[in-house]
């Protein structure tokens, strides 16, 4: 485990008394290198389901000179993957200083960071796609270095409980017409909800649980061509 690092959470602090409108690439990118260790306490309770309906573990700012046991991101990633967890910076109530998704945590976990900067900024997350006749693409499992198996599971269960659907499955198709051109498509079919807005929640809930620089794409119906599903 890597040793969390009580100098600077004033440093932390400070970047979170900017107003979010001064809050610029330059702020982001510092802000991110610096959290990842940075010494926070846990809140009591530890961990609250946020309005989302997803757990979080709460951190909170330590006070000054009062003792507190250091909890830090990067000592908790890999739980937070396993379990299915975010986690908040000063959640107190009426106001929060930073989310963190289960996705991000898993972007720490498996990248030492909290932002890919060089990979592409999807425009457009989730979508939902029709492949064309003819059309190639290129499919195949994702690894568990892309995709563990506990974010699996995770997933699996989420589908099941939020959506009814069972024995969800997924492949990682490439299609070098779009940017980026890899994308994850799990089993979860446009033609299965009454609604846009209820299809387009569970899409969405699927990708809280993963990096934001992933995309996550679904089909219209089964009958919409692209690779075999295999279970999460």
């Amino acid at each position: 485990m890597k040793p969390c690092d009580v100098q600077k959470v004033p440093l932390v602090a400070s970047m979170l008394r900017v107003q979010p409108v001064r809050r610029d690439t330059a702020w982001r990118r510092s802000f991110f290198r610096e959290v990842v260790d940075a010494s926070f306490a846990c809140g009591n309770p530890q961990f609250f389901v946020g309005p989302d309906g997803f757990p979080y573990l709460s951190l909170l700012t330590p006070e000054p000179n009062a003792p507190f046991e250091a909890q830090c991101l990067c000592n908790v990633s890999q739980h937070a993957v396993a379990q299915g967890f975010g986690a908040t910076i000063n959640n107190l109530g009426a106001s929060v200083d930073w989310v963190f998704t289960c996705g991000d945590l898993l972007t720490l976990y498996l990248y030492d960071c909290l932002a890919v900067e060089d990979a592409p900024s999807p425009a457009n997350l989730p979508s939902v796609e029709k492949i064309s006749k003819g059309e190639l693409v290129y499919v195949g499992q994702p690894a568990d270095s892309y995709l563990p198996k506990a974010t699996r599971s995770n997933i699996r269960t989420f589908l099941e409980k939020s959506a009814g659907i069972k024995n969800a499955g997924v492949y990682l198709m490439h299609r070098p017409k779009d940017n980026p051109p890899q994308q994850l498509v799990f089993s979860v079919f446009r033609d299965q909800f009454d609604s846009d807005e209820r299809f387009r929640a569970v899409l969405q809930g699927i990708g809280w649980y993963l990096p934001r620089h992933y995309v996550v794409m679904a089909l219209q119906s089964p009958r919409a061509g692209g690779g075999d599903f295999q279970p999460l």
